[in-house]
């Protein structure tokens, strides 16, 4: 086999060289591989969106993974394009009653007499705010908003509504079913309430008079009110 010349092509960066020989026995001329008419169209589609260095880069790619090989690493790349979107959501269950919308309190008669000093509490009255068909898998909470102004809130102590005839240093002490200061302004889980069943509820409260200044109580009607929320975080 004796050699005679060699050419040499580049394209994209890619250099092709080839040997010409001759030989003494002729050999029959295999066709130059080429792409299909339909692997060219896929090649042009891959690439024409691309800059004319990125199509230099997917070709060099393409003349040393080979042209199966290389087309199926355009078709990863159009894959990559392409994104999954999960959409996630919650419906809750419709939300509670409350029994009653005004809830009144009587906490009856008393006399001047039997406050004996500032901080004194006399005995507490007993309420209940009545919930009803409340749903499963929640978290429920209450909250009391008094509408007149919070003499002291370490002791959830209200003032009285002023006016003719009002009584004077006395205040409304709002409290739980244990008698405690029951917090003010602020969330409290709804007690009892059991996320598996739900159902109707009951929430036990007490209030009672309290004087707030030293000196003798006067006389006259003592009235005070809070707003009552019930809230599904």
């Amino acid at each position: 086999m004796i050699p005679t010349a060699a050419t040499t092509t580049s394209r994209c960066g890619v250099t092709t060289t080839k040997r010409l020989t001759r030989s003494a026995r002729a050999r029959p001329t295999l066709p130059s591989p080429s792409l299909s008419a339909f692997n060219r169209g896929v090649l042009r589609m891959s690439t024409a969106f691309m800059s004319r260095r990125h199509r230099c880069i997917v070709l060099r790619m393409l003349c040393r993974l080979g042209w199966p090989l290389g087309l199926a690493w355009a078709g990863i790349a159009c894959a990559q394009n392409q994104a999954t979107l999960d959409v996630t959501g919650n419906i809750k269950g419709a939300p509670c009653r409350i029994k009653n919308s005004a809830i009144p309190v009587d906490l009856g008669e008393v006399k001047s007499s039997d406050f004996k000093g500032q901080g004194q509490r006399l005995a507490p009255v007993s309420y209940r705010i009545e919930l009803l068909g409340c749903p499963r898998y929640a978290t429920i909470t209450y909250q009391i908003d008094p509408q007149t102004t919070i003499v002291d809130a370490s002791q959830s102590v209200i003032a009285m509504q002023g006016g003719q005839g009002s009584a004077a240093k006395v205040g409304l002490q709002l409290l739980t079913d244990q008698e405690k200061a029951l917090p003010l302004r602020q969330a409290i889980p709804v007690p009892g309430y059991d996320p598996s069943h739900g159902g109707d509820l009951s929430i036990p409260l007490k209030v009672a008079f309290y004087q707030t200044e030293a000196g003798h109580v006067g006389g006259g009607t003592a009235k005070a009110s809070a707003t009552f929320t019930l809230s599904y975080p």
